[in-house]
């Protein structure tokens, strides 16, 4: 998540401006990039969304349920924030091998998660539980303390806000921004 911050303040300082695809392959290229770049993230982003549901439907499990969800909320927040940044990035840029290096650079970013995980050693407990999440309890099923109440249903509702938007938008139509940023956005008066 900081990388992505680092690559928004750097784009910031050079004059960032999106502009119009000059030719089809400019556009091809776009197009083909983001939605590459939704098949890379939108795994992370599922799986954020699962561990939202799990630590929030088992709170129990965990010794800070807070924590995990937040670590959850994070996975998926960032993964959508690269896929954005990423699109954003490449409505930038009129040259299609431009578009391919960039975006090459922008999947890495997006996966030093997983390089992080795969550096972790065989014996971690960590890797040893990370399997499938299988909910067995639901919201119906759950009793709730008074005290962990205002935790449960903000969490809740911060799930179901995420949850309702990735299903609406972004795991169908997300990639499709890369075709109507620049036709929306007034390239003279853009510039951050």
């Amino acid at each position: 998540m900081l990388i992505i911050l680092f690559m928004i303040i750097l784009n910031g300082l050079e004059g960032f401006a999106i502009v119009l695809p000059t030719d089809i392959a400019v556009l091809g290229a776009r197009f083909v990039c983001s939605i590459l770049m939704h098949l890379q993230v939108e795994g992370d982003m599922r799986q954020g969304l699962q561990m939202m549901k799990y630590s929030v439907n088992h709170p129990d499990s965990f010794s800070n349920p807070f924590y995990a969800f937040l670590v959850a909320l994070m996975q998926s927040v960032g993964g959508l924030a690269a896929e954005i940044v990423c699109i954003t990035f490449l409505c930038s840029l009129s040259n299609p091998i431009d578009i391919i290096i960039r975006f090459v650079a922008f999947a890495s970013i997006g996966k030093i998660d997983n390089f992080y995980a795969a550096a972790l050693p065989d014996d971690n407990k960590i890797k040893k539980d990370s399997g499938n999440l299988t909910i067995s309890n639901h919201r119906r099923d759950l009793e709730v303390e008074d005290g962990k109440k205002v935790s449960f249903y903000g969490g809740r509702f911060v799930y179901k806000t995420i949850r309702i938007a990735y299903a609406s938008f972004i795991f169908y139509f997300l990639p499709y921004l890369a075709l109507f940023i620049p036709q929306f956005c007034d390239v003279s008066k853009i510039t951050v």
